[in-house]
């Protein structure tokens, strides 16, 4: 979209934390959504930089502008340690950490909002940002809801910026549900971007070949290692797997506060043959090529989480917890297999009845393809919904 002018829109993105580098595992659908948005805007982003790096960047077009929110630099911990909420309950010194973050955050976006046409806010703390900002300068604010915002931070706090910004977006309906309810004006269903062409056609040989397995079964686990993702079931199923399929190798990829404890479970229940933490990784569509199945067993919502989708574009069946809406979406054994949250007995069974079933695999894959399909999980579509709103607020006229 071109102003009248000839020059392009200039969308600036607030959030939290933000991909440091092509292909990181922190937030990569943040950086999808702005390289995607950058072919046709002038993007900037404005966020939080980590313990090393550089403060200033440009990747994919997209400007990329960081704040030091704490000093020394290196003792900062409520971004890029595995998930704000986490940092702020398990750290005094996050707690600590948090007016100075709001601060720093303030003045980084003062500058670089100023000249922007539309202030596009992720989470409702960038929000709260983006509407301080939308008095100073009256700019049109968008604020899209991710899960970790609305489900934990105060409802007054949400309430505030939810009722302050002028169009809200969520990719999950219960978020859409409670906005409602905290008296959100207006609200769209608008799935988040990815690069869905980076899970197809991909080989796994590679991964495999890493870790020296051959035709061995593959279980994936790819999220945060917090307790609302529950690595902890994950593991503990593994025992009923592997004494029914002895070569069965499960791995856990991502980073989080949990992942000592999980290296000890697996420690402490001798599964180190069966089981393997491999820390956070960028090539999570490998991993995925290379898997039989993927599990997420979250405690609180499956729909719809980016490991869920990056799994099923990469055509591999997912076991999911019905946690949430979950039942309200997918629909067992034709897109998914679905079991009960927190039943590592039921885990069990679900892994040894997908890899013993070739022919359901494939239903549950083919199922998941419609499924994506028919949910509006495509670039064009989600390029269009936004194209749309950011039209609606700053028309060409």
């Amino acid at each position: 979209m071109l102003m009248e002018t000839g020059k392009k829109l200039k969308v600036c993105i607030l959030c939290t934390a933000y991909p440091r580098f092509s292909n990181d595992y922190i937030n990569p659908f943040m950086h999808d959504f702005a390289k995607e948005f950058a072919k046709y805007y002038d993007v900037s982003v404005v966020t939080s930089c980590d313990k090393t790096g550089e403060k200033t960047q440009l990747i994919d077009n997209v400007k990329i502008y960081r704040f030091q929110y704490f000093f020394p630099r290196s003792l900062q911990t409520l971004t890029y340690t595995g998930g704000m909420n986490e940092s702020f309950k398990k750290s005094l010194l996050a707690k600590l950490q948090t007016p100075f973050f709001m601060l720093a955050f303030m003045l980084k976006s003062l500058g670089k909002c100023k000249n922007a046409d539309i202030i596009h806010a992720h989470w409702t703390l960038s929000g709260f940002v983006a509407i301080l900002l939308k008095k100073l300068y009256r700019k049109p604010v968008v604020l899209t809801l991710h899960g970790g915002d609305v489900r934990f931070l105060p409802k007054w706090f949400n309430r505030l910026v939810l009722r302050n910004v002028d169009i809200t977006i969520s990719a999950h309906d219960d978020l859409i549900e409670e906005a409602k309810k905290m008296g959100c004006k207006r609200i769209l269903n608008i799935k988040n971007m990815m690069d869905f062409g980076r899970f197809k056609n991909i080989s796994g040989d590679y991964f495999r070949k890493e870790f020296g397995i051959k035709s061995e079964p593959i279980v994936a686990f790819v999220g945060r290692m917090e307790l609302i993702k529950d690595p902890f079931t994950f593991i503990k199923s593994a025992r009923f797997v592997a004494n029914k399929i002895p070569g069965v190798r499960f791995f856990l990829a991502g980073d989080g506060h949990y992942k000592a404890e999980v290296i000890a479970l697996i420690k402490k229940l001798k599964l180190e043959h069966n089981v393997f933490y491999i820390g956070p990784r960028t090539d999570v569509n490998r991993i995925l090529a290379a898997s039989t199945v993927f599990v997420s067993i979250t405690t609180v919502e499956n729909c719809f989480l980016t490991s869920v989708i990056e799994a099923m574009s990469s055509g591999v069946p997912c076991i999911l917890s019905k946690a949430g809406m979950t039942e309200r979406f997918f629909t067992h054994k034709k897109d998914s297999y679905l079991i009960p949250t927190g039943d590592e007995a039921a885990l069990g069974r679900a892994v040894v009845s997908l890899i013993n079933n070739r022919k359901l695999r494939e239903e549950i894959v083919r199922g998941s393809k419609e499924f994506l399909k028919r949910n509006g999980f495509s670039e064009e579509i989600i390029t269009k919904k936004i194209q749309k709103v950011y039209a609606d607020l700053a028309p060409l006229d």
